[in-house]
């Protein structure tokens, strides 16, 4: 364990854990099986959404996490947000034999004002993306261990996720066998909201466990994200 590197993290948390208390929230579910709430936003909002990204030096997941960011922050009225995002880590030597990938998990913190615009959100969120990959090899227990003791099942630092989802999303042929992926809700969630936003395509969703939301909630909270998402694709002009 780097204890050093670790203290660094869980300074930049500052506050941790990080419980967002967000309205149609109920308490602790007994089962974390999760359902996925698509957001209604269309493909060519997606298209300049991605464009407005690109003039701000964002990746479509920087920008809708500095977006959720923001959202959470208005909708909480505070000052920071703490995500915990999973990332892939490749480059270490002792594992380069090894077929695949090492799973990571990152925290990252968001400081937009409730009142920002979005050009400033989508800073917020580029930002919060490169400093956490900054600390990648980071093991997340080792951060959690510098802020305290750890819980048996939730995320003892964030009850709130985002993540860049690539897996295939349609049917794929392997010679006479088709494989059919599930459904992205047939998942067991580790936090209590997750954005999970699709690396190619127009889509990204909010996911969360069934028990532990009011319906009409989390599609209120879709909603204001669209809506956001919106705004943003709005803010720019058609590329000629």
């Amino acid at each position: 364990m780097d204890s050093g590197r670790a203290r660094e993290v869980a300074t930049l948390l500052a506050e941790a854990p990080y419980r967002a208390a967000l309205p149609g929230l109920k308490g602790p579910p007994s089962d974390r099986l999760a359902a996925a709430v698509e957001l209604p936003v269309s493909d060519v909002t997606w298209a300049s959404f991605d464009r407005a990204c690109r003039r701000a030096g964002a990746t479509r997941h920087m920008g809708l996490t500095g977006l959720f960011g923001h959202l959470l922050s208005r909708t909480l009225r505070s000052e920071r947000t703490v995500l915990a995002s999973p990332v892939a880590i490749r480059d270490d030597p002792d594992s380069a034999h090894l077929m695949g990938c090492l799973i990571n998990v990152v925290p990252m913190v968001l400081v937009p004002r409730p009142t920002a615009d979005p050009a400033a959100a989508l800073a917020a969120g580029r930002e919060a993306v490169l400093t956490a990959l900054r600390y990648a090899d980071v093991p997340y227990r080792d951060v959690a261990r510098v802020l305290g003791p750890l819980t048996a099942s939730d995320d003892p630092v964030t009850n709130v996720g985002v993540e860049e989802f690539n897996a295939p999303q349609e049917p794929v042929r392997v010679g006479d066998v088709v494989v059919k992926p599930m459904p992205r809700g047939h998942v067991r969630l580790r936090h209590d909201l997750t954005l999970s936003v699709a690396r190619s395509g127009a889509s990204a969703q909010l996911l969360h466990p069934v028990q532990n939301w009011n319906v009409n909630e989390i599609q209120s909270l879709a909603q204001n994200l669209a809506e956001l998402i919106s705004d943003t694709a709005a803010s720019v002009t058609p590329e000629k």
